[in-house]
This record gives structure tokens, C-alpha cells and sequence, in this order.
């Protein structure tokens, strides 16, 4: 998937698997639970995969609703936890996984 991740007049675009993303949900509720909590702000429920056949995984309805669920919870955790990427604040994998440094990022800086 791509995305693009804007901080003031800063963006740069990148590229995540689902794979990447389940491992970011999983790392932030086990390192960062509680403070997910103590915000108030209600985190969208996560799966991390459904039983399909490989022809299906690759129909745009499918690409779709995977691309919103993803927005949706990097909205959250976005409004949920400190973060700045420019000063490099907040939890170590969210700011990993926005980085247009990380290694599996296909990025380029704008």
C-alpha cells in the first residue's frame, strides 16, 4: 500500500505491507496500551487477515477496504499519541513505520 505522510509543510510517500501493519498493531498494544486507553480515542479493531483464495486478495473492492482500514487506524493512533516525525517524538514503531527511512519504504521526499 501506499501512503503518504504529511507534518506541516513536510510529506513524503511510502510504501507497507498489511504484514507491516500488523506487526505495527501488535507492537503499539504491547508496548503502548495504556496509553492508548488513557486518550479516550477509540482505536478501530484490527484483523489481520481473513481466509481468502489469492484471486481475491487482489480484487480492488478487497485493495480497497484494506487501504480505508488502514487510514483509519494510522488516524487514530495518529490522534491517540504524541507524535512528530519531523523531531522524531512518539512511539518508536509508529515513527518507524511513517518513516520514509525505513527499509522496506519504497519513499521519495517531497
Amino acid at each position: 500500500y501506499r501512503v503518504l505522510v504529511s507534518e506541516g509543510e513536510r510529506e513524503w510517500r511510502i510504501r507497507r505491507r498489511w504484514s507491516d501493519l500488523r506487526i505495527l498493531v501488535a507492537e503499539l498494544n504491547a508496548k503502548h496500551a495504556d496509553d492508548l486507553r488513557a486518550s479516550g480515542v477509540p482505536i478501530p479493531d484490527f484483523s489481520s487477515h481473513g481466509l481468502r483464495l489469492a484471486h481475491q486478495m487482489l480484487e480492488l473492492k478487497f485493495l480497497n477496504s484494506r487501504a480505508a482500514s488502514m487510514q483509519s487506524l494510522l488516524r487514530a493512533y495518529l490522534s491517540a499519541l504524541p507524535v512528530s516525525l519531523v523531531s522524531a517524538v512518539g512511539p518508536e514503531p509508529l515513527l518507524r513505520f511513517l518513516s520514509a527511512s525505513s527499509p522496506d519504504a519504497g519513499s521519495s521526499q517531497t
